[in-house]
């Protein structure tokens, strides 16, 4: 997995976040994954009821220092929408963000952004 990793990072220069359920990753030994500086990206839903945004604790993410991203349920409901989507929380601020989605490098905007908005 970290070999298929390392063509993506350096294909594109972004380090991907490492996404799974917490029931996997109790499973099974990833701990070289989270040594290797990949973020978590968390999945567990719980009992999945039906839920909007809100503030939640991830479980622990076991072999990682930290978790990312926690996905915590796949049943969102948001106002104006009518159909379930996946919500997620972000445990980070913009420039965090930024560094996950670029790998620390500015984005040009994209030129066909740029002719179809610009």
């Amino acid at each position: 997995m970290l070999q298929l990793s390392s063509r993506f990072i350096n294909q594109t220069g972004i380090r991907p976040l490492f996404y799974t359920y917490t029931d996997v990753l109790n499973a099974y030994d990833f701990s070289a994954i989270g040594k290797a500086n990949y973020g978590l990206w968390l999945a567990d839903y719980g009992k999945n009821a039906p839920s909007g945004y809100r503030d939640v604790t991830p479980p622990a993410g076991r072999g990682f220092p930290a978790v990312a991203m926690y996905q915590y349920t796949s049943n969102g409901v948001l106002p104006n929408y009518d159909q379930h989507l996946d919500l997620n929380i972000f445990y980070g601020d913009k420039p965090a963000w930024d560094h996950y989605a670029t790998g620390g490098q500015p984005t040009p905007p994209s030129p066909t952004l740029k002719r179809r908005f610009g």
